[in-house]
């Protein structure tokens, strides 16, 4: 199942943070709902959440809070803590430049709204929550690296053993690698069913 979050891409709404993590929230439990799971014909037991990028770091914060996962893919995923580390002005000026596709928002705006949220998107910060669930980690060669290699480090210093990292030489987006990601993540979804 895709989706896109309220006020991106066309969806109604205005985007927010907080938004982004009650509209992923939102699709294990209409997928738990058992007229949904029988007129889909799916084991709610078997779900496994996935994202890239800043959807990788929504992933991350549902799955360190929602323990019914079956598992979790996170690709490219984006620290929000690293992003909001610097002085506000550096963050506008990041935040305005993937503005187009977002509604009800300006650069100014999403920035101190991700400065409000930046603690539960925190990697640092997720690490406990995220013991215990099975987790692919996928990297690539962008800005996100160190804050993905990170959190795959306190996860495992934490003891969580059900972490596994692959590191694919390629973009932020895997324009040359999208068969080998979509490999890999049926991979791991085949091994935790």
């Amino acid at each position: 199942m895709t989706f896109n979050y309220r006020g991106s891409c066309g969806s109604p709404g205005t985007f927010s943070f907080e938004g982004n993590l009650e509209d992923t929230e939102a699709i294990p439990a209409y997928l738990n709902g058992p007229k949904t799971a029988k007129s889909l014909r799916l084991d709610p037991r078997r779900i496994v959440l996935g994202g890239p990028s800043m959807g990788g770091a929504v992933t991350a914060a549902v799955a360190a809070r929602t323990h019914d996962l079956r598992g979790a893919v996170l690709i490219s995923a984006w620290d929000v803590a690293r992003a909001v580390s610097g002085p506000h002005e550096q963050l506008v000026a990041f935040m305005s430049g993937d503005m187009g596709s977002l509604s009800g928002v300006t650069p100014e705006s999403i920035a101190s709204d991700l400065e409000a949220h930046a603690d539960e998107f925190s990697f640092k910060a997720l690490a406990d929550g995220l013991v215990d669930t099975p987790l692919l980690v996928l990297t690539s060669n962008d800005h996100n690296q160190d804050g993905d290699d990170a959190l795959v480090l306190a996860i495992r210093s934490k003891g969580g053993h059900r972490v596994t990292k692959m590191h694919v030489a390629t973009d932020h987006v895997w324009s040359d690698r999208r068969i080998e990601l979509e490999a890999d993540v049926i991979t791991l979804a085949q091994a935790i069913a």
